[in-house]
Parts: structure tokens; sequence; C-alpha cells
């Protein structure tokens, strides 16, 4: 989780600032990280790619299963 700063905006919610990519390479620490505000009860999820310079399919997957992962809960 050290490559993403995570700013908690409540209980529910969190700021996740990604880094420059969001590849095969990095797109399971992104993952770990999502799962583990999910499992201390987030579910509301403002992810900043404004660093972001490449994203690829994996990457995209990851985004949308957190996506997904916090809809289902009552979050987004």
């Amino acid at each position: 989780m050290t490559e993403y700063e995570i700013n908690r905006i409540d209980a529910n919610t969190a700021v996740v600032h990604a880094g420059i990519e969001i590849d095969v390479q990095h797109a399971s620490a992104l993952r770990d990280t999502l799962i583990s505000l999910h499992a201390d009860g987030v579910n509301r999820f403002v992810i900043d790619l404004a660093a972001v310079e490449f994203v690829d399919s994996t990457g995209l997957s990851v985004l949308i299963r957190a996506w997904r992962r916090a809809v289902n809960n009552g979050g987004g």
C-alpha cells in the first residue's frame, strides 16, 4: 500500500491517489489497497487519476471490480 496515498474522508469514504501507471505490474498493489480499505468498511472511493499516465486492461479491470464491489455494498 505504500505506492498509494490514501486520505480517509470519513468511516465509509476514502480518496486513493494512484501512481503514474496502473498496469499489470502495479495493478495487484492497487487491488490489494482497495480490498483492504473495503475490509475496513470503506464502500465509497474516489480514485484520483491525475498523475496516471497509463492504464492497461489489467488496471482497468481492478478499477471496474472495485466499483462493482462498492456499488454492491451500497457505495460507489
